[in-house]
């Protein structure tokens, strides 16, 4: 078969194409979660990645391997074999033995895993079931030389290796222990790199989980478990290895340390690594408290595959900023999707030369270094395609083996609220919001409004008695056009630019008005300085690196549009150009964007200004 997947390894630091060690097999690790508490949705993001990846690799016809470890033991809280262990912080939380905890958060884990079309690996392994394993590698390295006895304590000596930094490309100097200020320096360790491969004397006066070692009772080091678990089950060659970001120093770069040194060659050809996710304060991790678990989305309303498209929506490697306001928009992108490919017609015969034709389109997206969001791009232009439903229907449910959105599937019916309690309530806080607004008590009236939406509960404008105040003037076009629910995606990339062309000239006049530095004779005259396509043209350079991934894929739908016009003074490439930064426009408008758009255009605007005045 022709290797025709193309991927970023970070050991290489650049795009290359997959080939495997053995043709047309592939062997996979994943790493695991620690499982002393829930997994949040950053750490999902990772696991649906990597399930994309996966299964793109068998849709292309690959016989993969996946093996994934579970962490029962040995994972501190800091990256330099110090701090609490996390497992024994968790059993201490819930007075429960560390295996009650282990057991309860790994099934927790693999049921979040199954509402998010995530294919469990083909062997998981806990660490606890591999101590001998893991003796034995010890006792090897020791025997090579690249491991030492300190303080009781057995660790591996970086120093002994002529790269350490084969993942990061850093030098010794630049990475402070742990990567972290507070981490305590180990006196123990004859290099500030080195790590610990099995503690028999630590700060833990009584660890929960202990076993007999030559070098004395106690427990493994965290890096350990997945060089022998990964050889355990797929010996000692490996094509790809997964995880996150943050697993890329120590964790990933002590595993290739301890793993060659143990084989003697080299273990591991791809390195494949997810981004992260945040929130508006950042990564989001379980250290700052409250998390966000698939439980919660899923109370706040959203059907665990929202979030599942969330993702694939954003490209891998890119941080991806979580919001409600987005999930909302991915929420109904979604279920309009789901609607129309579910309510597709199975009669007739499928067009294989239509099949043949996008299936190859949806494959080449993939294979761009797992492209999901142009893969979903295919998807839409398939179902605008002039074929008959049972091709789209063939096609999508094609589509889904690596996608995982359900799309053939009904929508489940939603249960009528049967809580009169709750709708008495409902109803009780909506009349005090209109009075305190009556009342002109703002402050009371946005604090009910907020304990509303706490509630999931969303206060929509009606035709009589309606609050102009709350109404955007988008949805008030929208409404009145009677497009409320208009899903952008569906529509042509000239529609879009048709919309956005009007949108962008009000925003201009907004902004250029707003200024307040203009006549009434000289306004014209200011604001069409922003109305042409060389100007759209700069202003889209300036925005190209803060768009999400949606956001890019429609400006190259627009950018690629067929259009039988081209407007006066403007060169072809300035005017596809524009009809992409158009399309954007219009894309932002239609999905309730109106804040973002106005934000990120008037900073254009403001740095295509001070460039203007430069060059001049």
């Amino acid at each position: 078969m022709e290797d025709r997947l193309s991927i970023y390894n970070t050991l290489t630091r650049r795009v290359e194409k997959f080939v495997p060690n053995e043709p047309g097999k592939v062997a996979m690790y994943t790493c695991g979660p620690t499982v002393y508490h829930f997994a949040h949705i950053g750490n999902l993001r990772s696991y649906i990645q990597e399930d994309v990846l996966e299964k793109t690799l068998r849709y292309l016809g690959y016989d993969v391997k996946r093996v994934m470890n579970i962490t029962d033991v040995g994972h501190l809280s800091d990256d330099g074999d110090n701090g609490e262990d996390k497992m024994v912080k968790g059993a201490q939380r819930e007075h429960k033995t560390v295996m009650e905890i282990a057991k309860y958060y790994t099934d927790a884990f693999f049921e979040d895993c199954r509402k998010l079309n995530i294919k469990m690996p083909d062997v998981v392994e806990p660490a606890t079931n591999c101590i001998p394993e893991f003796i034995h590698m010890i006792e090897v390295l020791l025997e090579k030389g690249y491991a030492y006895r300190a303080g009781e304590n057995v660790y591996f000596d970086t120093s002994k290796l002529k790269e350490y930094y084969v993942l990061t490309n850093h030098s010794e100097d630049s990475l402070l222990e742990g990567v972290r200020d507070d981490v305590d320096v180990d006196p123990n360790k004859k290099n500030k790199n080195d790590f610990v491969l099995w503690f028999t004397k630590s700060k833990f006066e009584d660890q929960a989980l202990k076993w007999d070692s030559p070098w004395g009772v106690g427990y493994p080091g965290w890096h350990i478990e997945c060089s022998c678990i990964s050889m355990k089950h797929l010996g000692e060659y490996m094509d790809i290895h997964c995880g996150g970001v943050d697993n890329i120093f120590p964790h990933h770069t002590n595993e290739i340390a301890q793993s060659e040194s143990y084989i003697g060659h080299k273990w591991c050809n791809y390195w494949f690594h997810v981004n992260h996710l945040n929130d508006k304060n950042g990564k989001m991790s379980k250290s700052k408290g409250g998390i966000l678990t698939v439980s919660v989305i899923e109370e706040k309303g959203y059907e665990p595959l929202v979030y599942r498209m969330f993702c694939l929506q954003s490209h891998y490697r890119k941080p991806l900023e979580f919001s409600y306001d987005v999930m909302d928009q991915v929420k109904v992108s979604y279920e309009k999707l789901r609607r129309k490919v579910s309510s597709l017609s199975s009669e007739g015969a499928v067009d294989e030369a239509v099949f043949a034709q996008f299936r190859t389109q949806f494959e080449d997206a993939l294979c761009n270094d797992i492209n999901t969001a142009s893969a979903i791009t295919v998807l839409y232009d398939m179902l605008k395609a002039d074929t008959n439903d049972a091709t789209k229907k063939a096609l999508a449910k094609s589509f889904d083996e690596v996608l995982g959105l359900d799309l053939t599937e009904p929508l489940p019916q939603k249960e009528e609220s049967t809580d009169g309690e709750l709708a008495a309530w409902v109803s009780e806080m909506i009349a005090k919001r209109a009075e305190a607004k009556k009342a002109k008590d703002f402050a009371a009236a946005d604090a009910i409004r907020a304990e509303l939406l706490e509630k999931g509960v969303h206060q929509r404008g009606r035709r009589m008695g309606i609050d102009r105040k709350e109404l955007t003037i988008a949805s008030a076009i929208l409404a009145k056009a009677g497009i409320a629910d208009c899903d952008a995606a569906m529509l042509s990339p000239l529609t879009l630019a048709y919309i956005g062309d009007c949108v962008y000239e009000l925003i201009v006049r907004t902004i250029v008005i707003g200024r307040a530095e203009h006549t009434v004779n000289t306004l014209h005259k200011h604001t069409c300085k922003y109305v042409n396509a060389a100007s759209q043209k700069a202003l889209l350079g300036i925005l190209s690196e803060k768009l999400t991934e949606a956001e890019a894929s429609v400006v190259r739908r627009g950018r690629n549009a067929k259009s039988h016009s081209v407007a006066k003074h403007a060169s072809v490439t300035d005017y596809r150009l524009a009809t992409g930064f158009e399309a954007l426009c219009g894309y932002w408008y239609l999905t309730g964007q109106e804040e973002r758009m106005l934000a990120l255009l008037t900073e254009a605007i403001r740095v295509y200004d001070a460039q203007q005045e430069e060059e001049s």
